[in-house]
């Protein structure tokens, strides 16, 4: 990651303008997301030096939030358990928690 940020390396995808929410100041703020493998590993203003390997998102007018959770959730009596999972996945629900 350090090579990321130093120039060396080129981030893998750059989530170019992006408005996120800061749940630690509790507000929207706009800027540019590096991502490297699995990882955040920038956000502020700066864009990266290295493009090489890199897939830019154009984020002007999107937002981007913390995968959520559905803390309840029983998707055998409901749905199919794929369905309902790609029905979720659309409104950012990217965990459940079942207890069947």
């Amino acid at each position: 990651h350090v090579e990321v940020l130093d120039g060396k390396r080129s981030t893998h995808i750059l989530l170019k303008n992006a408005t996120y929410l800061n749940s630690y100041m509790r507000e929207w703020m706009t800027a540019n997301i590096w991502i490297y493998n699995d990882r955040i590993v920038y956000v502020g203003e700066q864009l990266p030096e290295q493009l090489t390997e890199c897939e830019v998102v154009d984020c002007e007018g999107k937002y981007v939030v913390p995968g959520y959770i559905e803390p309840h959730a029983h998707p055998y009596q409901l749905y199919n358990p794929e369905t309902l999972a790609n029905h979720a996945m659309q409104f950012g629900t990217t965990t459940f928690i079942n207890d069947n």
